[in-house]
């Protein structure tokens, strides 16, 4: 395998779990797969910086169930049709 020195500009600095983390992921993963991951988490990074980031199914149903009252959760259950 050949060896590649980058030098990266941050706007803070990294620790040595930082850096220990970042060989273990040059060495271990393929480089297009690093790539892959940087842009998802670009892109995750600016909708949250713009205030747009979608929230997941998950959170919507977590935040769903604590805001019903025991009675209207069990009229739901005894109401409950499949469509």
């Amino acid at each position: 395998m050949k060896e590649f020195e980058i030098t990266l500009n941050l706007s803070e600095t990294p620790t040595g779990i930082h850096i220990k983390k970042l060989k273990n992921y040059f060495n271990e993963m393929p480089l297009e797969e690093i790539l892959s991951g940087l842009k998802f988490a670009k892109n995750r990074w600016a909708a949250k910086d713009a205030g747009v980031l979608k929230v997941g199914r998950k959170s919507i149903l977590q935040k769903e169930i604590h805001s019903v009252t025991v009675e209207q959760a069990q009229w739901r259950l005894k109401n409950f049709l499949l469509i």
